[in-house]
């Protein structure tokens, strides 16, 4: 694991973390709150640049977690600070040192398509080569990814229809997309590059195994503990 890749998504969770925090606070702590949130955004940026795409995270979340009354003077106020940070950026990073060329050159065509197939592959510890793993696993490992991924999917699917869970995995769906946007066009992918959408990715299964677990424990409490531990 590269080690921008752990601090870039560390900072980038506790940025969105923060702000949500902040949405949801009262007006003295608010202040506090999104300074913070600023904060680990810039330390998000000095980890790696893949860490533009927050802004676009935050959006999502403002909509869907800010509690009150939303207008669109509250959302300019909420998010101007991390807009600043990001136009400072790009104007730095695009402008004056003009990065984006080599390895990293950006292109949009097919590779967007592969590319986004092979990080679905990955953040379910698939292989999009062949359709199995590289290394090697023992065959009811890789029936119980592929069983797992799917049931995952339907899961998601379902509690889309359910307005107490809908917004988590809306959420979650749209953090996957954001944090891999990037990626898509590129060349090429490598695992740790799927790091940050893991994190969205995660939620959606944290949602469905809760409401997994939960019917479960209506008939037993027992029985659902233990299919919970073993997923």
């Amino acid at each position: 694991a590269f080690a921008p890749d752990i601090f870039y998504v560390f900072f980038y969770v506790a940025a969105v973390w923060l702000f949500i925090d902040a949405e949801r606070a009262g007006s003295r702590s608010r202040l506090v709150l999104r300074s913070l949130s600023v904060a680990c955004f810039v330390l998000a940026l000095m980890s790696k640049e893949a860490a533009v795409t927050l802004p676009a995270v935050l959006v999502v979340a403002y909509l869907l977690f800010a509690e009150g009354s939303r207008s669109l003077g509250g959302f300019l106020r909420a998010i101007a600070p991390h807009a600043s940070v990001w136009i400072l950026y790009l104007a730095y990073i695009v402008a004056y040192l003009r990065v984006g060329g080599g390895d990293y050159m950006l292109v949009a065509g097919r590779n967007v398509i592969r590319n986004f197939t092979t990080v679905v592959y990955y953040a379910f510890n698939l292989r999009r080569d062949g359709f199995v793993p590289v290394r090697m696993v023992p065959a009811y490992l890789f029936a119980f990814l592929i069983c797992f991924a799917v049931l995952v999917l339907l899961l998601a699917v379902a509690l889309l229809l359910q307005q107490e869970h809908r917004r988590f995995v809306l959420f979650g769906g749209a953090w996957f997309c954001i944090g891999v946007a990037p990626m898509m066009l590129l060349s090429g992918i490598s695992p740790y590059y799927v790091f940050l959408a893991l994190a969205g990715l995660a939620l959606i299964v944290g949602v469905s195994l809760d409401v997994v677990y939960a019917a479960l424990r209506r008939m037993s409490p027992v029985a659902a503990v233990l299919v919970l531990a073993t997923l």
